[in-house]
């Protein structure tokens, strides 16, 4: 028979406390899954069981929460659906340790009582059939359960009174009874008295007793077993003379630490096969508890740091790469962890605060941060912020505005457009300022933004006077433009600012050589020049080399460059002044690259301009110098980016189209001449297109985005060169 090579974890308790005495979890239909839909800020977890597709963990009150794959239902909701975020299994708050394998799970109740469920096929859930199991089912032995950990296909248990009993598939003799048979319900192996821990692995198990000897058993043929052989053993056989404090089975590998602190391995773990007896990891000690996967591994110390090394493929090592390591590398330095799960391409792991943290492989949604893509570094889990003001477009940085009017920036920030200080690259949001903030718009290479107190701030690149302060000085932090403090809205492009004053004057600023600020000179502008005499503008939006802006009378009007027909007046030739679009009724108006989009008033979407991408949502490629419209759907808001758009239509879906070679369009070909849904099963308020990369806001305040993320545009923590799934923007707790 083939070996299978497989993850193996089990759950570590921290000391959940009892609520009280419970029976079967009330599972079984979809809806009792209790799910997380919006921004609750962190959870507080006990312990954590992560698996190949999926992972599973209790929370501070015994509630038990699954989320990833769900194909055989192993996430116990009493489904196969599977799960993006956290979703409670049952309802009853009695759980106290978890344990999870490829596809099958079981935990341990406050009164004693086993429970699996999930894939059956050998009989691993230990029922007494076969079948798989989409509910928690309770296995035989009453009350007496001290301790589980699920393999591969069987799974291991300890009593109370001290006996270790196995089941499921035993094609190795993972169930040490002498055996090769299957078997599935318990059965004890030996007659011994005195055990004390289990770890079952892909096909071996191994298990130390009272005396802390460590035991294994099961496939040996890449010496997992650690006898320097590489035949099976069928029952427990003793690993040297050691004494040993925790033991982890991994899927052909074995990590244990004994009791001077010191950290062997032996087995297959990918990146240092052949390894037929204990071999030291480095010579550190005060090791106090290691975790193995399918290969990777990672291990604590008792200064609380956390180590991982092995196969790094997606991220799982979380050192911000994917390259491997054959030696322990830290996790999160100056981070305290008091426990790790490692899965087959992901990782898990619970700090001194008891907030849990994921990374690695996402494609089934098992880091549980509600968004589908890797994360090279720890993930908060369930932590996501509620965003209520997303900045309007910009280049390769972004902002927003969380519920408590806290503004936050990431991404590029070579001029300091970020606005922290300083001009260092931001993977995650970082404050900029300590005010309450009511807008922000993230232009090129430079920010502005309205706080509560009605000023205006801007900072970042200057050397078009963009920032409005008199000078063309980048600003690595926020400085006041002017003194005024009637500002209603601002809007950058990629070299000039735009923004209304109340009550309804337009002011524009920054480079000019096109004439977009439409003051009728091609003159850059350092401080603010009102545009025009009215006093009626409700909205304006700068673009490369071209601004348009709606009056309160939903009349469009648009100025500076026409190269490609971007301004809509039937011409190609530019206009250094405001000329009306038409005779339409507008509602909203976002320029891009060489084209320009809007919603008229009866929610028709309309484009014009550069179509050599399909970034009008034309289906054919062209130039349209007047509104065109983009198919019949009815549309909430549009937003262009350099070369695409993206869009929220009045069903709440989000659509994008134009060029996607960095993924901004999320979709898996080059370019989408027409609109592509993104996130068929999500909710969207608003969108944003930037320069490679979109970000929409669902309802609820959760922010995602996707697309480029080579300098973290996205905002995830985890850059990497094209994502094509929505990842969530989150701030990450101190």
């Amino acid at each position: 028979m083939p070996k299978r090579l497989v993850l193996v974890l089990t759950g570590f308790l921290l000391g959940a406390a009892p609520l009280g005495i419970g029976a079967l979890p009330a599972t079984g239909a979809p809806a009792a899954g209790v799910g997380r839909d919006g921004p609750i800020g962190p959870v507080v977890w006990s312990s954590t069981a992560a698996t190949g597709e999926y992972t599973c963990a209790i929370a501070s009150d015994a509630s038990l929460w699954c989320w990833g794959g769900n194909n055989h239902g192993q996430l116990g909701l009493g489904n196969v659906i599977g799960e993006k975020a956290p979703v409670q299994v049952g309802t009853l708050h009695t759980w106290t340790s978890i344990t999870a394998n490829l596809d099958h799970t079981c935990g341990i109740q406050n009164d004693g009582s086993l429970w699996c469920w999930g894939l059956n096929g050998a009989g691993q859930v230990g029922d007494g059939s076969t079948n798989t199991r989409f509910s928690p089912v309770q296995i035989g032995g009453g009350s007496s359960w001290a301790s589980v950990s699920a393999g591969f296909a069987h799974t291991c248990a300890t009593r109370v009174d001290h006996t270790l009993w196995c089941w499921g598939g035993n094609s190795y003799g993972e169930l040490g009874d002498g055996t090769s048979v299957d078997h599935s319900t318990p059965r004890q192996v030996g007659a011994r008295t005195d055990w004390n821990t289990v770890s079952a692995g892909g096909q071996h198990t191994c298990a130390t007793d009272l005396g802390q000897l460590l035991w294994c058993w099961g496939d040996n043929s890449d010496g997992e077993v650690g006898r320097g052989t590489g035949d099976r053993r069928l029952t427990p056989i003793r690993v040297n003379l050691q004494t040993w404090v925790s033991t982890a089975s991994g899927g052909a590998h074995t990590c244990a630490v004994r009791q001077d602190g010191t950290l062997w391995c032996w087995g297959n773990d990918g990146i240092n096969p052949g390894v037929r007896t204990p071999r030291q990891v480095g010579t550190l000690k005060r090791w106090d508890a290691v975790r193995a996967g399918i290969a990777s591994t990672c291990a604590t110390r008792t200064d609380q740091s956390l180590w991982c090394w092995g196969p790094n493929g997606h991220g799982q090592l979380g050192q911000a790469t994917t390259a491997d390591s054959a030696v322990p590398v830290q996790v999160g330095a100056g981070a305290k962890w008091t426990g790790v799960a490692v899965a087959g391409e992901h990782t898990c792991a619970l700090r001194a605060d008891q907030t849990q943290w994921c990374w690695g492989r996402n494609d089934k949604g098992e880091l549980g941060d509600h968004g589908l893509g890797d994360r090279f570094l720890p993930t908060p889990v369930d932590a996501l912020t509620n965003w209520t003001v997303m900045s309007d477009g910009g280049g390769s940085h972004s902002c927003a505005i969380e519920k408590k009017g806290g503004l936050w920036c990431w991404g590029a920030n070579g001029s300091g457009q970020v606005g922290d200080g300083t001009v260092t690259n931001r993977t995650l949001p970082v404050q900029v300022g300590i005010s309450a903030w009511l807008t922000v718009s993230a232009g090129g290479t430079s920010t502005c933004g309205i706080p509560v107190t009605r000023t205006l701030w801007c900072w970042g690149a200057n050397d078009r006077g963009q920032l409005g302060v008199g000078d063309t000085i980048a600003r690595l932090a926020p400085k006041q433009v002017g003194a005024a403090s009637t500002w209603t809205s601002v809007s950058s492009g990629d070299g000039h600012v735009c923004g209304v004053q109340s009550p309804g004057t337009l002011w524009c600023w920054g480079g000019n050589a096109d004439g977009q600020l439409g003051d009728g000179t091609t003159t850059d502008a350092l401080r603010p020049v009102q545009i025009g005499s009215a006093s009626n503008w409700v909205s304006v939006s700068p673009g490369a080399t071209h601004t348009c802006a709606i009056r309160d009378d939903s009349s469009l009007w648009c100025w500076g460059a026409n190269t490609s027909g971007q301004l809509g007046d039937g011409t190609q030739a530019s206009s250094l002044v405001p000329e009306l679009v038409g005779s339409g009724r507008w509602s909203s108006v976002n320029t891009g690259g060489a084209f320009t989009c809007g919603v008229m008033t009866d929610r028709t979407l309309w484009c014009w301009g550069l179509d050599d991408h399909g970034q009008t949502g034309q289906p054919a490629r062209g130039e349209y110098d007047i509104p065109t419209q983009v198919g019949q759907a009815s549309w909430l808001n549009v937003s262009s980016g350099a070369d695409h758009s993206c869009a929220v239509r009045a069903d709440n879906t989000l659509w994008c189209w134009g060029l996607n070679s960095s993924g901004a369009v999320g979709s898996d070909v080059p370019e989408n001449l027409t609109p592509f849904q993104v996130g068929s099963d999500d909710i969207w308020s608003v969108a944003t297109a930037f320069d490679s990369t979109s970000c929409s806001i669902k309802f609820g305040g959760t922010m995602l985005c996707f697309g480029k993320d080579t300098i973290g545009q996205l905002g995830d923590g985890s850059p990497t060169p094209v994502r094509l799934h929505p990842v969530p923007v989150f701030i990450v707790p101190n």
